[in-house]
């Protein structure tokens, strides 16, 4: 995280013209609502320098792009229980681009989204269906007078395995 906040082309240009007018740097700094330093370091780069351009950063660029990490994030919002290989598959499917899986998960933290190992819910035991069948059988018979009654509280989702 960087001490000072980066100055606009547009910021850097009015402190010059601010310091050409013989303002000090702290009442330019008041007037631009940044920091003294601030001041000082964009008055001092435009005399060494005869700009106010920042210099390019260094670092290695970035392996994927705007639109390679859209195609990331929609196709993980879309489904969620996709792991990160999958989503590496389906951008090197889609777009071409060789990129690792760790780097899919990077990118989707770098956006604010988490993965995460999906609960499972658990599955309806032997004992469980034959007692839902046996409850199922004894209310079949009942009349609407009957239901109006109930009070369902039973919210859980149940995963039915199918083989």
């Amino acid at each position: 995280m960087p001490k000072i906040r980066e100055l606009s082309e547009n910021e850097c240009d009015q402190i010059f013209i601010l310091h050409r007018e013989k303002r000090t740097q702290v009442e330019i700094a008041q007037l631009m609502k940044c920091s003294r330093f601030a001041v000082q370091l964009a008055i001092k780069r435009y005399q060494d320098t005869d700009l106010h351009k920042t210099k390019p950063r260094t670092g290695r660029p970035k392996v994927t792009t705007t639109a390679q990490g859209q195609f990331l994030k929609i196709n993980y919002l879309k489904d969620k229980h996709n792991t990160s290989s999958d989503l590496r598959n389906e951008l090197s499917e889609a777009m071409g681009a060789d990129i690792s899986s760790r780097t899919v998960r990077r990118h989707l933290q770098g956006v604010g989204l988490k993965g995460c190992k999906a609960r499972r819910k658990p599955w309806l035991s032997m004992r469980n269906k034959k007692g839902r069948l046996v409850w199922a059988k004894n209310h079949k018979d009942w009349i609407f007078e009957h239901w109006t009654k109930v009070v369902w509280s039973d919210e859980c989702n149940i995963e039915v395995r199918i083989i």
